[in-house]
Order: structure tokens, then C-alpha cells, then sequence
């Protein structure tokens, strides 16, 4: 995995019934994805902008909009703030 990433969580963010890899980076203000194949190894990483500005302690998914697709919170110690970052689709999460 690239850059600095501190925390990770393990889901099926694309609904494929595989596995995927989501995990925020410190002071790099993204979320970054490893889509699983299935097979044991992953898609290039996918990187996408997310509303934090510090440094992220915790990433945990939960379906928090009940649409059935896995979205990410994110808890940034430096700020002392919450983000939720929404699954938009069944490819990638935006916020």
C-alpha cells in the first residue's frame, strides 16, 4: 500500500461478495481502496478526496443510510471530529 496510511478496514465496499481493503491516510485528506478479486490479492489501489484534515485514528465501516452498500467513518484525533464518507456506488465511496 502507498503513502502513510494508519488505520484499515476490511469490507465488501463494491457489494461483489469479495472482500476490499479501505484505508485512510495521515494528512493526505483521502481514503484510499484495495478492491479484493477474490483471489487473495487486490485491483490498483484507488484514492478519492475525503472531509478530514488531520490525522485519522479509526476507520470503521457500517451501512449508515440503510441503502445496502457499506459506508466509512472516519474519527481524526487531531481535530476531534467524526466524518462519514457515503457509498455512492457499487464501485466507490465519495463523500
Amino acid at each position: 500500500v502507498f503513502g502513510d496510511p494508519q488505520t484499515a478496514v476490511v469490507g465488501d465496499f463494491n457489494n461483489d461478495g469479495k472482500s476490499d481493503i479501505a484505508f485512510a491516510r495521515s494528512w493526505m485528506y483521502n481514503i484510499g481502496m484495495l478492491i479484493g478479486t477474490g483471489s487473495g490479492s487486490f485491483l490498483e489501489p484507488i484514492v478519492f478526496p475525503a472531509d478530514y484534515k488531520g490525522n485519522p485514528v479509526l476507520i470503521a465501516s457500517q451501512d449508515f443510510n440503510n441503502d445496502g452498500k457499506l459506508d466509512i467513518i472516519v474519527i481524526d484525533d487531531d481535530l476531534n471530529s467524526i466524518g462519514i464518507i457515503m457509498n455512492t456506488c457499487d464501485c466507490c465511496i465519495s463523500d
